[in-house]
C-alpha cells in the first residue's frame, strides 16, 4: 500500500560512457553470480573467521540498507534498456524476466557493486585464503566481472557503479578503522 502511493520524481543519471556500453545478455551470467559470490563469501567467514562473521554480514547488509536510504533522498533512474534486445537465446530470455522483476530505479549507489566489492575486500583479508593466489585471483576476476556485468546489462549506469564503489571503499575503511581498533583496544 505505502510503495504503490508513493509518488517519487527520479532523476535520470546517464554518463557518455554508457553510449559507449553495448548490452550484452552474456553479462546475466556474472550479474546472477552475485547472490553466490555474496553466498559464498558469507558461509567462507562463518567456517573460515567467524569472528569476522557478525561484522561482516552487518557490514554488506548495513551499506546495502544506507544505500536504499539514499535512494529515499535522492531517488534516481536510468532509461539505457534497448526496446528490442538485439538476440533471441535462453539469456535474452533471462533478462526479459530481469526485466519484469527487477526496474531500472533506485540504482544509485548500485547496491550490486557495492556488495560485490565490499565481498572482494573481505576475502582479501582471510589470512589462509592469502596464501591462495589462484582464489584472490578467482575473486578479483568474478568482482570485476559482476560490477561490469550492471552496466553491459543496462540495469546502471557508470555513475551508479562508481558511487556503488566509492560508498564501498568509504565503508570498507571505516570498518577496518574500527575494527583495529577493536582488536587493539582488546590486545591492551
Amino acid at each position: 500500500f505505502f510503495v504503490e502511493s508513493l509518488e517519487l520524481d527520479y532523476h535520470y543519471l546517464h554518463h557518455p560512457l554508457d553510449d559507449l556500453i553495448p548490452f550484452h545478455e552474456l553479462a546475466f551470467i556474472p550479474y546472477a553470480s552475485w547472490f553466490i559470490y555474496i553466498s559464498f563469501t558469507l558461509l567462507v567467514f562463518a567456517h573460515l573467521d567467524p569472528d569476522k562473521y557478525l561484522p561482516l554480514l552487518a557490514l554488506i547488509f548495513g551499506g546495502m540498507t544506507i544505500c536504499l536510504f539514499i535512494n529515499i533522498l535522492y531517488p534516481t533512474a536510468v532509461n539505457l534498456r534497448p526496446e528490442v534486445l538485439p538476440r533471441d537465446n535462453i539469456l535474452t530470455d533471462m533478462v526479459r524476466q530481469l526485466h519484469v522483476i527487477d526496474t531500472p530505479t533506485n540504482v544509485c549507489p548500485s547496491i550490486h557493486a557495492y556488495a560485490t566489492i565490499i565481498c572482494h575486500l573481505a576475502l582479501t583479508q582471510i589470512s589462509s585464503l592469502r596464501k591462495k593466489p589462484v582464489l584472490q585471483v578467482v575473486s578479483w576476476l568474478l568482482c570485476i566481472s559482476i560490477c561490469l556485468s550492471i552496466v553491459f546489462l543496462k540495469q546502471h549506469s557508470v555513475i551508479d557503479l562508481f558511487w556503488g564503489a566509492v560508498v564501498a571503499v568509504l565503508f570498507w575503511f571505516i570498518f577496518r578503522y574500527f575494527d583495529n581498533k577493536s582488536s587493539n583496544t582488546v590486545a591492551k
